[in-house]
């Protein structure tokens, strides 16, 4: 069964078909990216969404994902250290 997912990052939305069989969740997990096909891609700023083709996001670029799947499971959540400055390294 095709997985649809919206994948909101710090720069953007990518839209697209999840690229592996299973759930969303074992995609952002077990993975380090999440893979989408038929993917579009809308930037922070930019007014409509450019297809994209196959696109690969960073599991820890991924701020939010949503797919229209019932995960039948709760929902992980992951926290992270959030800086109001960059780091000075």
């Amino acid at each position: 069964m095709a997985i649809r997912v919206d994948a909101y990052t710090a720069g953007g939305m990518a839209s697209g078909i999840l690229a592996r069989p299973g759930e969303l969740r074992d995609a952002l997990v077990d993975g380090g990216s999440l893979s989408l096909e038929r993917a579009a891609w809308q930037a922070l700023g930019e007014s409509c969404a450019s297809e994209a083709g196959s696109v690969s996001i960073a599991s820890d670029d991924v701020l939010v994902a949503v797919a229209d799947d019932d995960p039948g499971i709760p929902v992980h959540a992951a926290w992270h250290h959030v800086s109001s400055r960059p780091d000075r390294t």
